[in-house]
């Protein structure tokens, strides 16, 4: 979110949105490419929750019951 903050700042939202979504998706270097361009993915819907509650208190809940879920599951 931070990332984002300061992409946005520097070239606009959805230029920030798009590089900060795919750095956030290849940072999970533990998942092959498919599952990190699917964390991408998520990574854009969070950057507009974000942007839409003027929070990273939404994608930040998101993210840990996302996590929550899925650690139990795989």
């Amino acid at each position: 979110g931070f990332i984002l903050a300061a992409l946005a700042a520097a070239l606009g939202f959805w230029p920030a949105v798009i590089l900060s979504s795919l750095a956030f998706g290849l940072v999970h270097d533990q998942y092959p490419l498919s599952l990190q361009l699917l964390i991408a993915g998520f990574g854009v819907v969070w950057s507009l929750a974000a942007q839409r509650a003027k929070s990273l208190l939404a994608p930040y809940i998101s993210h840990m019951l996302l996590d929550w879920v899925l650690d139990r599951v795989l």
